[in-house]
């Protein structure tokens, strides 16, 4: 908000100074764009509704009223300051989305943790780092694949261990069938992955 205030301070500064000679309204844009990135819709509302009416009364001072150096400035100052409130708005919404969305999975007794196409894990709630004996989701998502496969010793139903590559997220990874796969540890948890729109989630919960 501060940093908007500047810029328009700025420009009308300058733009004061030069009169009709260069025609600096425009650089307003920045502002209400930036408020857009990083202030909430109110704040950035209020940007816009000052840079807008900077914009319009600029005749005053550049004696253009009636001329394109006046009304295509005008013009870009509006939609920006109208596309900078929407930005912050659904950013807004995004945000709030999000938080209630880890809200739900965080509360959750599923033990749940997300990779993304390149096997990154972006996303551990509390119930794995339970399942994992680790103490926050933070410790999960700073262990390594390995780290966390060796907290456990995964088996097929026959028997035969499953090492981390032949997981069902890490083969689907590789670009393999993309499927569910089911196994059992020594701690009788039953684990499944499915991929969708290039995010692997695995799941763990407690076998029945």
């Amino acid at each position: 908000m501060a940093a908007a205030a500047l810029i328009i301070g700025c420009v009308i500064t300058a733009d004061a100074l030069t009169g009709d000679e260069v025609v600096l309204i425009g650089l307003m844009t920045s502002a209400t764009l930036l408020c857009g990135l990083a202030a909430s819709p109110a704040a950035t509302r209020a940007v816009g509704i000052v840079a807008v009416s900077v914009a319009a009364l600029s005749f005053v001072w550049n004696d253009n009223f009636g001329t394109w150096t006046y009304w295509v400035p005008l013009t870009v100052v509006s939609l920006s300051a109208g596309f900078g409130w929407l930005m912050a708005v659904y950013r807004q919404r995004l945000a709030g989305a999000d938080r209630e969305l880890q809200a739900i999975v965080g509360a959750v007794e599923v033990a749940i943790m997300v990779r993304d196409g390149t096997g990154a894990l972006i996303y551990s709630n509390q119930a794995a780092a339970d399942l994992l004996r680790l103490p926050d989701p933070e410790a999960v998502m700073a262990a390594t694949s390995l780290e966390l496969m060796d907290r456990f010793e995964v088996y097929t139903e026959d028997g035969t261990p499953i090492a981390l590559d032949d997981l069902p997220g890490t083969r689907v990874l590789r670009g393999h069938a993309r499927r569910a796969g089911v196994g059992t540890t020594r701690r009788n948890a039953r684990f499944a992955f499915h991929s969708g729109n290039g995010v692997v989630v695995g799941i763990r919960w407690p076998a029945e």
